[in-house]
């Protein structure tokens, strides 16, 4: 299986850190093998999945190009629509799981054990809504998925 790798750009920002952000995303796809699949999430008030994971950087570039500020920073929204697009296009990572009190959570991985995918989270804020990020991460380490946070701005 091709690796997945999934940047996940925060859209809350000031106009300075939207270009280093986009800048440093740029610049980490395009260092990225030609079979690494890459996706693109975007977070705001909710996040949502801008280019599924793909091997085409032009697309990808397309879709870092496009992205826009907004208000408001889910950092955990996006962690878990990150988990979601790379579940679909790897069957041993289980999708994210809403509501922790009435769905079955899927079995952790061995310690030490990781999935091939990984989600590089770039964030220029501190997360104000949706799920908490911890609890976001906690679901990527339970399935063996490593989250990188590069921090930009204030």
């Amino acid at each position: 299986m091709r690796r997945g790798k999934v940047v996940t750009h925060c859209r809350n920002g000031q106009r300075g850190s939207t270009r280093s952000t986009k800048a440093a995303a740029l610049s980490f796809i395009q260092r990225q093998g030609a079979t690494t699949q890459i996706g693109v999430v975007a977070f705001a008030g909710f996040a949502e999945l801008i280019q599924p994971p793909t091997t085409d950087q032009e697309v990808l570039e397309d879709a870092v190009a496009s992205l826009i500020t907004a208000r408001r920073t889910a950092i955990g929204s996006g962690i878990l629509k990150s988990l979601d697009a790379i579940a679909e296009i790897d069957p041993s990572v289980a999708p994210s799981v809403r509501d922790a009190a009435s769905e079955l959570q899927p079995a952790p991985v061995p310690a030490g054990a990781y999935a091939p995918a990984i989600i590089v989270l770039l964030t220029d804020g501190a997360s104000n809504t949706g799920p908490l990020p911890l609890d976001a991460a906690q679901q990527a380490a339970d399935r063996g998925v490593r989250v990188y946070t590069i921090g930009f701005g204030t």
